[in-house]
């Protein structure tokens, strides 16, 4: 990001990143949800990053988070068992209707209220 020489992001970086979230927040409005082997492949993605580069997020969690070792390692556990647990939830959610009518809170971009 831009920043002007008061130290401010510049009005560009503002307005970029306004454009941005608009952009990410249209599709939610509209309810409309990404397909369902889009979205496997995602979280097989999610799997494989997760298993190449496993030391880098230990150390990551360590670092930025002061995670403990084994501590850091049972946050691991956990994603991957979501990261399992995930397409079957994923499946049984697609037989609905094609969108997804989501509250504004949820929008990308807001926190809850």
């Amino acid at each position: 990001m831009t920043l002007s020489s008061t130290g401010q992001p510049s009005t560009i970086a503002v307005a970029a990143l306004a454009l941005s979230l608009e952009r990410l927040r249209e599709p939610v409005r509209q309810g409309t949800t990404a397909p369902l082997a889009w979205r496997l492949q995602q979280l097989e993605g999610m799997a494989e990053l997760l298993n190449s580069h496993e030391q880098a997020v230990l150390d990551a969690l360590a670092a930025d988070l002061g995670k403990p070792p084994v501590e850091a390692y049972f946050e691991l556990v956990a994603v991957r068992q979501e990261l399992k647990l995930a397409p079957t939830a994923a499946a049984a959610l697609d037989g609905g209707p094609a969108t997804c009518r989501c509250r504004s809170p949820n929008a990308p971009g807001r926190g809850p209220s």
